[in-house]
C-alpha cells in the first residue's frame, strides 16, 4: 500500500529514514505515481500502476473518514485529531507530511505544501492528465487540496501585505 523510501534488494525489506520515525513521506509516496503508472503503460503490465494506485486509495479513504466524526473517533486506525477546524468542521484535501506504512495512519499533524509534501499535491493534477482525464478522483483530490490550502494555509504578512502559503499544525 504505502511505499518505502528504500528497498534492500537482497532481503526485499523496505525502510524509511530514521529521522521520520520509520514513516513514509507524503511527497515521496506521491511523486512515484506517474513513473510507476507510465511503467505499466510501457510494459503492458498493470501491476506497477496497481501498486501505486493502492496508496492513492488509502489516502482517499483516510480523507473520507475525517468527515465522519463518529468513525474517526472510534477507529484506532485513524488518529483522533483528523483534519478539523476550530468549529469542528472537516478540512478536506489536506494530508499530513508523514504516514506509517504498516498501519496506514498519519504520524504527524503537520500539513504543508512545502518540503516533504509539495510534489504530492503537484502530482495529483499530473495523474489526472496522465490518465487522459478519465479518473476524476485525481482532479477532485487536487481541487480539494487547492481549496484546503486557500482555507487553511494561505496567510498575509504584516505590515507588507505579502501573501504566502504557510504550514499548519493541528492543535
Amino acid at each position: 500500500g504505502i511505499p518505502y523510501h528504500k528497498l534492500h534488494l537482497l532481503t526485499g525489506r523496505g525502510a524509511n529514514p530514521s529521522w521520520t520515525g520509520g514513516s513514509a513521506m507524503l511527497a515521496e509516496a506521491g511523486s512515484i505515481q506517474l513513473e510507476w503508472k507510465y511503467l505499466s503503460r510501457l510494459t503492458g503490465n498493470p501491476i506497477y500502476a496497481a501498486k501505486v494506485d493502492r496508496f492513492m486509495q488509502i489516502l482517499s479513504d483516510m480523507d473520507s473518514v475525517h468527515f465522519q466524526p463518529e468513525r474517526a473517533q472510534a477507529s484506532h486506525r485513524y488518529p483522533p485529531w483528523g483534519h478539523w477546524d476550530d468549529e469542528g468542521r472537516a478540512i478536506r484535501g489536506l494530508w499530513p507530511l508523514l504516514i506509517d506504512p504498516e498501519e496506514a495512519r498519519f504520524t504527524t499533524d503537520v500539513v504543508s505544501f512545502g518540503g516533504m509534501a509539495d510534489s504530492f499535491y503537484e502530482y495529483l493534477l499530473k495523474q489526472w492528465r496522465l490518465t487522459g482525464r478519465t479518473e476524476p478522483r485525481f482532479r477532485e483530490m487536487y481541487d480539494l487540496a487547492m481549496q484546503g490550502m486557500q482555507d487553511r494555509l494561505l496567510g498575509r504578512s504584516h505590515p507588507s501585505g505579502y501573501t504566502f502559503v504557510g504550514k499548519w499544525k493541528d492543535g
